[in-house]
């Protein structure tokens, strides 16, 4: 699914796919992407369900992810 990721550009999130994500105190997470919900109407705006590197899972929004 196209949305919009952490530097501002179009990118298509797959399940499946790794990256990083990028928390509020600027750490960057590593996971992989096992859901993937659009946000209502916003164009380009998705939560990313995600499974962590060290076993945690959680809902991100795709404009603090990117591909790693």
């Amino acid at each position: 699914m196209k949305a919009t990721d952490y530097h501002n550009e179009e990118t298509e999130f797959k399940i499946g796919d790794v990256i990083e994500h990028v928390d509020d105190n600027g750490n960057i997470h590593r996971g992989k992407i096992i859901g993937i919900d659009p946000d209502g109407n916003e164009k380009l705006k998705v939560t990313l369900s995600i499974e962590f590197d060290d076993g945690d899972q959680g809902f991100e929004q795709s404009a603090t992810c990117y591909k790693g």
